[in-house]
This record gives C-alpha cells, structure tokens and sequence, in this order.
C-alpha cells in the first residue's frame, strides 16, 4: 500500500507540476503530435500494462487526486495574483514568456518596465512552486 502512495504521488507531482507551467504546455502537445504522427511503429509498441487495483486503492487515488487539483487551482489564483501584483496582466505576461521560449526575451516589442516586472514576478512564482510542490505532496499523502 505504502508503495502505491508513493507511486501515486510522484504521479500526482507530476501532473501539478505541468499544471503549473501554463500555456507553454500546448506547445509541447504540439510537438507530441508530430512526433507520434511521424512515428506511428514507436506509437503501436507502447502499451498501458495491465494493473490490478483494489476498491481502496482506486478511493484514495481519486481522494489525492481531487486533493492535488484543489491545490493546484489555489496555486493557480496565488500566481495570477503575483504577477498582478508586480503590475502585469496575465496575458501580456504569457506574451513575454513565450517570446523567451522562443529566445527572443530581448524583443524590443517589450518595454525594461514590463521586463523587470516579468522577471520580478518569475522570481516570485518560481519560489511558489516550491511550497505549491510540498502543498501537493501532502495533499496526496493525507
């Protein structure tokens, strides 16, 4: 049982963890897509194995999940409050964000102002995500 919980909850990290990264997870689907699509002999060989799961073990797995998601959407409200905090709209702060991905971060279409305040803010929501990884994880736990 101990070895389920911990299973479950490196799951459950995992999927708060991709929640917390926002948009910039369309993308990587994207890029998924293609992958498989180009690939589909690697697609046909995965397969999910077969897993023999007790009434038990399926109720807690759906109590830490909910427990996870209703984390997740707390973090969610604390890091739109951050960044509107430090003077950003949400989406201008997306905007700065994908143009770093895709290494244009010194784009002049960006003032210093919003920068300092995008990168302020990054700061603010990186040391989040730490306390929102504990949260999750003893959310899953309990």
């Amino acid at each position: 049982m101990t070895n389920t919980l911990k299973y479950l909850s490196t799951i459950l990290l995992a999927v708060a963890l991709i929640g917390c990264q926002g948009d910039s997870s369309e993308d990587t689907n994207t890029q998924q897509q293609n992958s498989q699509q180009s690939n589909p002999m690697a697609q046909m060989q995965q397969s999910a194995p077969d897993v023999d799961v007790s009434d038990e073990e399926a109720a807690t797995f759906a109590d830490a999940a909910m427990n996870a998601q209703r984390v997740q959407m707390q973090a969610q409200k604390q890091m739109m409050g951050i960044i509107q905090d430090e003077g950003l709209d949400i989406q201008t702060y997306q905007k700065i964000a994908q143009s770093k991905q895709m290494g244009q971060g010194d784009s002049t279409q960006f003032s210093d102002s919003e920068m300092e305040k995008f990168d302020a803010a990054t700061s603010s929501i990186q040391e989040l995500q730490t306390e929102i990884r504990d949260s999750v994880t003893k959310a899953i736990e309990h």
